[in-house]
C-alpha cells in the first residue's frame, strides 16, 4: 500500500452510521482511511509519517496506539470530581466499587471509565454489582439531579468546533426524520455556558475531549461529564468536526509537550 496523505484515519472492524460519517469525511478532506480486519496494525501503518486520527471504542483505540508509538488525550477519570461545584451543581466523589458498595444510599454510580455496569441511582450500594463480578473499579458517586436535557459537544483548543442536543425529557433528542434539533433557546443557552465552563479560570481542560452538560431540573445549566474525543458518539455534531478534535486527540509518544503530557491515558 503506498501511503502519501499527511493525515490518517483509523477505524475499528465494527461498521457503525458514526464511523461511516467519519470515513467519509476523512476520505473527502484527503485523508488515508483504514478500516482494519481484527486488533493488529498493518506493518505499513506502524511507519505512517503524518497526523492520525483513531475512531473506536477505548479497549481498540488503546490497542492501536500502543502499536503505533502514540497516546491518546483525555480528561482524567476524575476531572468531573476536581470542577467547581458552581459548574456541576452536585457533590460528586470517586472511590472504589468495594467502598461504594457500603457507603451508597439512593446515589447515582457509574463506572469512572468504561460501561462495565449500569449508570443510575442505586438505593443501596449492596445493589451494585459485586467486586468479584467486575473487580474493584474505581466509580464516580453523585448527588442525583434531573437533566431534563443534554448536548454533546466537540472542543478543540478550547473552542466548541461543534454541538448538539442528544437527550431531551427521558429520551434520545433525534426527531423523526433523523436529525437532532435544537429547540427553542437551547443551542444559545448550551454554547454560552459550555463557553463558560472552557473559561473559568479553575478549570483546566485536555486540548482536544467531548464536554457533554445539560440542564437540570434542581440547579440550571451544569456539566455532566468529560469524555475522550476519539470514540465519542456524534449523534447531531458535525462528523468534520469530530475528525479534527480526533486529530488533537491522538499524539506521537515521543516528543510530548508537557501539557499534553498531562492527559495522557493511564489506562
Amino acid at each position: 500500500m503506498s501511503i502519501s496523505p499527511n493525515a490518517l484515519l483509523i477505524l475499528a472492524p465494527r461498521v457503525t452510521d458514526d464511523s461511516v460519517a467519519m470515513w467519509r469525511v476523512a476520505r473527502d478532506a484527503g485523508w488515508l482511511t483504514q478500516r482494519l480486519a481484527n486488533w493488529r496494525v498493518p506493518d505499513e501503518l506502524k511507519t505512517f509519517s503524518g497526523d492520525i486520527a483513531i475512531y473506536a471504542e477505548p479497549l481498540f483505540a488503546e490497542a492501536v496506539v500502543d502499536q503505533i508509538g502514540f497516546v491518546l488525550l483525555e480528561p482524567p477519570i476524575d476531572w468531573l470530581v476536581k470542577l467547581p461545584k458552581s459548574l456541576r451543581h452536585r457533590e460528586v466523589s470517586i472511590m472504589r466499587l468495594s467502598e461504594a458498595r457500603s457507603r451508597v444510599t439512593n446515589q447515582f454510580v457509574k463506572p469512572a471509565d468504561g460501561k462495565i455496569f449500569e449508570p443510575k441511582v442505586y438505593a443501596k450500594g449492596e445493589d451494585l454489582p459485586k467486586v468479584e463480578q467486575v473487580e474493584d473499579i474505581q466509580v464516580l458517586v453523585s448527588e442525583p439531579v434531573t437533566f431534563l436535557n443534554e448536548f454533546r459537544c466537540f472542543v478543540l483548543e478550547g473552542v466548541v468546533l461543534s454541538a448538539c442536543p442528544y437527550w431531551r425529557n427521558d429520551a434520545l433528542a433525534q426527531a423523526a426524520d433523523g436529525s437532532w434539533p435544537f429547540h427553542g433557546n437551547e443551542e444559545a443557552e448550551a454554547m454560552a455556558f459550555a463557553q463558560e465552563v472552557l473559561t473559568h479560570p479553575e478549570v483546566t481542560c485536555p486540548p482536544a475531549f467531548v464536554l457533554d452538560v445539560g440542564c437540570t431540573r434542581e440547579h440550571g445549566w451544569a456539566v455532566i461529564e468529560g469524555n475522550p474525543c476519539w470514540g465519542a458518539g456524534l449523534y447531531g455534531c458535525n462528523p468534520s468536526a469530530a475528525l479534527e478534535t480526533g486529530r488533537r486527540a491522538v499524539r506521537r509518544g515521543n516528543g510530548l509537550t508537557a501539557e499534553d503530557e498531562r492527559w495522557v491515558s493511564r489506562k
